[in-house]
């Protein structure tokens, strides 16, 4: 899931890839989704994702998902 945002943020930023071209591609992602929750990245919240699912753990040790992804809010 931390992979895939990332070589998003690669493949926007183009053939000439730097630090500075890979951060403003990266900042493109809103609401960006792969298989995991929405990504977005700006330039005060590099955190990506603000979303999680509730799940309950089953005594083989898989997880039964109980929601799809919610957005937590501050």
């Amino acid at each position: 899931m931390f992979a895939e945002p990332f070589v998003e943020g690669v493949r926007r930023a183009g053939k000439n890839l730097t630090t500075e071209s890979l951060v403003k591609a990266m900042e493109t992602l809103k609401d960006w989704k792969g298989i995991g929750p929405p990504i977005t990245y700006t330039a005060n919240d590099r955190q990506g994702g603000k979303h999680v699912f509730y799940g309950k753990v089953r005594p083989d040790g898989t997880v039964e998902r109980l929601t799809d992804w919610v957005r937590i809010t501050k």
